[in-house]
């Protein structure tokens, strides 16, 4: 005879009691065996993968402005933590095995949770597998591209008089031209406003040089006039900089 316990359809079968007859009719002493469990699992691992909503999602990137704490929710009922491989790429580089700390869920026996927390900035993959004991296969999870930018864009302005000419020097590692907005006000020399070409045009235009995070635009495309402007960039992960320069003047010379 043999004592069953149910979890879904997972079978416990625990104490394991037998006797023995013989041909004459003799029957043994009953024989427990508590010293094992078999356990029958036919059902696989499942699990969710959170954290926080991103600033951005853009072209199957989502981008932090700070540490990612991935939260990893396992239902299982016979789980072992060191079973469950979490690996991580950072900058496209080889994928390290990575260890969460795991708690077992105050509302579930058979639900675990591990947390585990991307620190830094750099471009993240995260992957997480799991076979059980009885060689049931997790889905396989694998994550977007998870970027973490902590650093503010800079940007330098410079204005070379003698050729009319700005320089607009932005420094950011997920640099797009679209996010860079200028303010312009041009005014004569007596104070009356002058309409002037749009700036933002340019910028937005395929017209930077780039050298790693450092992005350059050069323009002396001014109608005359005293010129302030304010240069304001947001980047993906909601980082701002900003640069004011006042009194700008261009004249006849200017290019147009």
């Amino acid at each position: 005879e043999m004592q069953r316990s149910l979890v879904g359809s997972e079978m416990c079968i625990r104490d394991r009691s037998f006797t023995a007859t013989d041909n004459a009719g003799n029957t043994s002493d009953l024989k427990t065996d508590t010293d094992h469990v078999i356990i029958v699992d036919t059902i696989a691992p499942t699990r969710e993968v959170s954290y926080a909503a991103p600033k951005t999602e853009l072209d199957g990137k989502k981008y932090f402005d700070g540490d990612v704490e991935l939260t990893f929710t396992v239902t299982e009922t016979n789980f072992y933590e060191e079973d469950f491989a979490v690996r991580v790429s950072k900058n496209g580089g080889a994928k390290e095995r990575v260890y969460p700390t795991w708690e077992k869920s105050a509302e579930a026996d058979n639900v675990f949770i591990g947390k585990y927390t991307l620190t830094g900035d750099g471009d993240y993959v995260v992957s997480a597998e799991y076979k059980d004991r009885s060689s049931n296969q997790m889905q396989e999870y694998q994550s977007d591209v998870l970027v973490i930018d902590t650093i503010n864009p800079v940007i330098e302005f410079s204005y070379n008089e003698a050729k009319q000419e700005t320089t607009i020097i932005v420094t950011e590692h997920n640099f797009r031209p679209e996010d860079i907005v200028a303010t312009v006000t041009a005014t004569d020399v007596n104070g009356n406003e002058v309409s002037s070409n749009d700036l933002n045009a340019e910028l937005h235009s395929d017209k930077w040089t780039h050298d790693g995070d450092t992005h350059t635009f050069t323009t002396a495309n001014y109608v005359n006039g005293i010129y302030t402007i304010k240069f304001d960039y947001v980047d993906l992960a909601k980082r701002t900089g900003t640069v004011s320069y006042t009194h700008l003047r261009a004249h006849e010379t200017t290019l147009h």
